[in-house]
């Protein structure tokens, strides 16, 4: 078994299919999956902005204020708040308080790394991401489902926060 883990555990670039693929290489198989796409009649519509083929199949980069917050089950409480909450009301209300400032935090973060992948578009695509097959649909797609993560998970604790004020 540690042999198994040992394999696994060793860097990609390491792995005989991996270092032998080159960019030239890879992009004549993002031109296969191109006119794949094109003869089955895909569209971005087929897809949401958190997918990476709504992007490459031509979708609009929503702004940030475009991206809406996902649904959040406040109740899955070690999801949303990384632990149970306690249950005193002062502390829970504290940990809650807490976590929203936390993830307010984040979200500001996730939104500056959102503005810079559209900024900087294919420069912000490492080369390594490239040749894993990885372009700049995907660096936007995480970036979108980030933010529309941070806003869903804030409105929830917020909610919750309100319900526990004014129950």
């Amino acid at each position: 078994m540690s042999t198994r883990r040992n394999r696994i555990q060793r860097p990609v670039e390491d792995l005989p299919l991996f270092s032998s693929l080159s960019l030239e290489t890879v992009n004549q198989c993002e031109q296969i999956k191109q006119d794949y796409i094109a003869w089955a009649g895909y569209t971005s519509a087929n897809y949401s902005p958190g997918h990476p083929w709504y992007y490459k199949l031509g979708g609009r980069i929503l702004s940030v204020d475009e991206i809406e917050p996902m649904d959040v089950d406040a109740s899955r409480e070690t999801w949303v708040f990384s632990r149970k909450l306690p249950k005193d009301l002062k502390r829970r209300r504290k940990v809650m308080e807490e976590s929203i400032k936390t993830n307010e935090a984040q979200l500001v973060k996730d939104i500056a790394n959102y503005e810079d992948v559209v900024a900087r578009g294919s420069d912000a695509v490492s080369d390594f991401d490239k040749r894993m097959g990885y372009g700049i649909e995907t660096y936007l797609s995480l970036a979108h489902n980030h933010i529309r993560s941070d806003k869903g998970i804030i409105r929830a604790i917020k909610a919750a926060l309100e319900e526990l004020v004014n129950p």
